[in-house]
């Protein structure tokens, strides 16, 4: 099916880094969705493939109409998939972090308002024992720091630290990305002490950087950041 084809199509440009398969992809996507009636159960799914390959290519080309359409896709996706699908959640999160994405692109608040909403929805769509939970407790964190960075406003970031807390109580100790985890949640605990001279929260900040540092290889990009 056309479905299919696209999708392998994707699988094969994030193996290869070939922008043809990308663009094939995209174009077969799009042909699948205007071919498929919008009633039907697959559709939600199609529309939030399709919407993820529109956002890789913006990652790759900057081009911002594919930026705009990937919301648009995305929106289309949420609605159409109902409260307590196993998908929702996840579909509700990538919408906040594209449109966030268009935040740091035009600057626009009204994105990152609406990339937060979206992102609270999806943590409410978000049990305890799914795995994914950890990334929508970050994400959530992460857009309201920006909210914080943007505008100033403190209780932002007192939430921001609450999500990162628990995104981190959601990571086990042996999950390759927990230093990331770690090293965010001492960035806001950091920014919360240079705003308010709280000491707990630098000595905090202190601790997660070290935590963070001793689990990053010593080969590792980010380990001088």
């Amino acid at each position: 099916s056309l479905n299919n084809l696209g999708n392998a199509l994707q699988v094969r440009f994030e193996h290869t880094g070939q922008q043809t398969d990308l663009d094939q992809a995209i174009t077969i996507g799009s042909q699948a969705i205007d071919t498929i009636p919008a009633d039907h159960p697959q559709r939600p799914g199609m529309l939030s493939n399709f919407g993820g390959a529109l956002w890789l290519r913006f990652q790759r080309t900057g081009q911002l109409a594919d930026l705009d359409r990937a919301i648009m896709v995305g929106i289309e996706a949420v609605d159409a998939t109902p409260a307590g699908h196993q998908e929702r959640s996840w579909r509700l999160s990538n919408l906040g972090a594209v449109l966030w994405t268009r935040f740091e692109r035009i600057g626009q608040l009204a994105d990152l308002d609406q990339a937060i909403t979206y992102q609270r929805e999806a943590l409410d769509a978000t049990s305890a024992d799914q795995p994914h939970r950890h990334a929508v407790l970050s994400g959530l964190g992460a857009a309201l720091q920006a909210r914080f960075d943007r505008i100033g406003q403190l209780a932002d970031l007192d939430q921001a630290i609450t999500y990162k807390r628990e995104a981190l109580d959601a990571t086990s100790a042996d999950q390759p990305h927990r230093h990331a985890v770690l090293s965010s949640l001492g960035g806001a605990l950091r920014d919360r002490f240079e705003r308010t001279g709280r000491q707990t929260d630098l000595d905090e900040a202190i601790t997660c950087f070290r935590e963070a540092l001793d689990g990053t290889r010593i080969d590792h990009p980010g380990r001088p950041g």
